[in-house]
């Protein structure tokens, strides 16, 4: 896959988000940092971004600066990080999409949901993306927690617990489907601390017309029906009980 053109902004020298997001970045070896507006202050700004190897004339003073110096570039960035306060997301995420680029926005997108909307409909407008930078699959305890979920290491860390008669923590259909228990038990189970509710939410069909949202009141009125629950509560491994319903009657 080719290396894409990226450009930031904030996240200057200093801030804490900035380096997650170049760090990040250079673990998929996808992107090259090619611009930046990185400071609120202009000479600052330029110099940070100047030390992290960025060209001196895509090195900006301010946003709007790199908006004016990209969008007229042949070699032009693909995908810009906005990292700014929460209160300027909007301005210039929309900005940007306007003049055909990605956007790449710092959570929270804008600071109201008519601003929110109104970004949604400026990318599909454009026909660029939009992403918000819910970002902690990135870090690297979540990777290696999903790692070891695909590999199945779960179990392989119930066999170390075992093989040192030491405690663990492990969800219920996990330990049932765990063959090498040998005399081990279940010490803690039921504790209020270890609940783990799972719930459903109706999309809102005014917020999101495009939702079936007949179909999903339906399927709601069914999970919390008699037989929905029955459904929850028959539910099992090796004839054991992996769910318990508690919806209101």
């Amino acid at each position: 896959m080719a290396r894409l053109n990226w450009g930031m902004i904030g996240g200057g020298e200093g801030s804490q988000i900035g380096p997650a997001h170049r760090i990040s970045a250079g673990m998929d070896g996808l992107f090259t940092l090619a611009a930046g507006a990185l400071d609120v202050d202009p000479q600052r700004g330029k110099a940070f971004a100047e030390g992290l190897g960025i060209a001196p004339d895509r090195a900006y003073g301010n946003w709007r600066e790199m908006l004016d110096g990209e969008r007229g570039r042949d070699d032009r960035v693909d995908l810009v990080t906005v990292a700014t306060p929460n209160a300027t997301h909007y301005e210039i995420t929309k900005a940007f999409l306007e003049n055909g680029f990605h956007v790449l926005c710092e959570k929270p997108m804008t600071m109201n949901a008519a601003e929110a909307e109104d970004i949604v409909a400026t990318a599909q407008k454009a026909g660029r993306i939009c992403a918000v930078n819910y970002g902690y699959s990135g870090y690297p305890m979540v990777r290696h927690m999903r790692a070891m979920v695909k590999r199945g290491d779960l179990g392989a860390a119930l066999n170390v617990a075992i093989g040192m008669g030491a405690y663990t923590i492990t969800d219920r259909a996990t330990w049932i489907g765990f063959a090498n228990k040998r005399d081990f038990t279940v010490l803690v189970e039921g504790d209020e601390a270890l609940f783990n509710q799972y719930g459903v939410v109706l999309v809102s069909p005014e917020r999101c017309p495009n939702v079936d949202a007949l179909a999903g009141r339906r399927f709601i009125d069914w999970l919390l029906s008699d037989a929905g629950q029955a459904a929850i509560a028959g539910h099992r491994i090796d004839d054991r009980q992996l769910f318990f319903p508690n919806a209101p009657r």
